[in-house]
């Protein structure tokens, strides 16, 4: 009974993880680079550190990983980010809220 129970809940949380937008952190020269792979062109991601701190990524024509400006000493900072869908003379729309872990 406890084996089905858990079977079906991998079945139905796995399917929740592979829709779900992947992101980690890139290390390069001992400093290390937040980033998040999305699948929608003409969008913005916002990486906001947890002193409030808001940091840009814009999507690029043929790459699918946006990663911001800043370089950070550690990976254990917590960072936030915000997908969000830029479209013609309209609001952007979020896309999808999520945190970035090691």
């Amino acid at each position: 009974m406890k084996k089905r129970i858990l079977v079906f809940l991998f079945l139905l949380l796995f399917p929740l993880k592979v829709l779900a937008s992947q992101s980690g952190w890139i290390e390069k020269n001992g400093y290390y680079k937040p980033y998040v792979k999305v699948k929608a062109n003409n969008c913005l991601v916002l990486f906001i550190t947890e002193k409030g701190k808001v940091y840009r990524g814009k999507c690029r024509k043929n790459r699918s990983v946006v990663t911001p400006g800043k370089k950070f000493f550690t990976k254990s900072v917590r960072i936030t980010y915000v997908i969000l869908k830029l479209e013609d003379f309209s609001y952007p729309k979020v896309i999808e809220i999520g945190e970035i872990t090691e």
